[in-house]
């Protein structure tokens, strides 16, 4: 199972966190397995939807890694993006990133790679981020602000805040790597379909950079 992978690296998180809205869960029961996993649960009053599993976070006063409960990452999974860390002190890394570039849609953007500027970067949660503390603007928290702008991709909401803090960014390798999911739990509507099939995520990438005013971070 995808959560059970997160528990199975090599090396273990110090704590591993499983944010879920209320409101999204009032009338719902947590399955059994997932009670037994050995995480924390952390129930949040916003409803926020993905945003959340980095903005309940913020504060922490250590490097937070997001992944997506979808997803089978392998056991060197954490190490990779550790070690990342380490040679980029005081950066995002992630394993899975595109290259922005202005005037092309989403779609057609190359894959990024150990050259790509900072501003450039554009890395999808899917494959694993790791943020340093401070890492984004304090604007990031401003849930309301994201979902009108950008209410389905978390992505182009956090690597704007990135960019506004003036965090660096890179690849954890040239490679972009794709780790399997698993697929059908949320039905042919996935925010895959929603976003970049129906040219979604370029709509919402040009209303969050419009309202910062940060495609002059482009030219840099």
């Amino acid at each position: 199972m995808p959560l059970q992978s997160l528990l199975c690296q090599s090396v273990r998180a110090e704590q591993i966190v499983l944010v879920l809205s209320r409101a999204e869960w009032a009338d719902a029961e947590l399955p059994g397995w997932l009670e037994e996993l050995d995480l924390e649960i952390l129930w949040s009053e916003r409803d926020g939807s993905s945003y959340l599993k980095l903005v309940e976070l913020l504060d922490s006063p250590g490097p937070v890694v997001t992944a997506d409960d979808d997803t089978l990452y392998p056991d060197s999974w954490l190490v990779g993006l550790l070690d990342a860390a380490g040679r980029y002190p005081g950066s995002v890394v992630g394993y899975r990133g595109l290259e922005v570039r202005a005037g092309q849609r989403y779609v057609d953007w190359p894959h990024a790679t150990l050259a790509t500027r900072s501003a450039a970067l554009h890395l999808t949660g899917v494959g694993g981020v790791l943020y340093p503390p401070g890492a984004l603007s304090r604007q990031a928290g401003d849930v309301e602000l994201a979902r009108a702008l950008c209410p389905s991709n978390d992505d182009v909401w956090f690597h704007a805040m990135r960019v506004l803090a003036g965090t660096p960014a890179h690849t954890v390798s040239e490679r972009f790597i794709e780790f399997p999911q698993v697929r059908g739990s949320q039905g042919d509507w996935s925010l895959m379909a929603q976003n970049v099939d129906t040219g979604e995520t370029d709509r919402q990438f040009k209303a969050v950079w419009d309202h910062f005013g940060l495609w002059e971070s482009l030219d840099g």
